[in-house]
């Protein structure tokens, strides 16, 4: 079976990651989570995610396999510490996971 052009595996990993974060922000939605996409991501985090009376969540979505790197993760840990919110990375095929301090 031939690949169609324009088929997921075709993409950059810019347009896959795209792609991905339109179903992270549904599922955070469907939690009643209000949530705001960061457009043009020149930060760490792709998504922010509020209830009332809780932490705001910051979400980067990694559509590849690679993951973050340990100065990107660093990098959205400080972030969201200095915002007062609880980051959290969320890969392909993967729950959201929690992002601890980076020894």
């Amino acid at each position: 079976m031939s690949r169609m052009p324009g088929d997921f595996c075709d993409m950059s990993a810019r347009s896959r990651r795209r792609a991905f974060e339109p179903g992270s922000r549904a599922r955070l939605e469907r939690c009643g989570d209000f949530v705001i996409r960061s457009a043009g991501s020149k930060t760490p985090l792709d998504l922010v995610a509020i209830k009332p009376d809780e932490r705001p969540v910051f979400v980067q979505c990694e559509g590849c396999a690679r993951g973050l790197s340990r100065r990107e993760r660093i990098e959205l840990i400080d972030f969201a510490a200095d915002a007062g919110a609880t980051p959290v990375l969320r890969k392909r095929g993967l729950e959201f996971s929690f992002l601890a301090e980076v020894a």
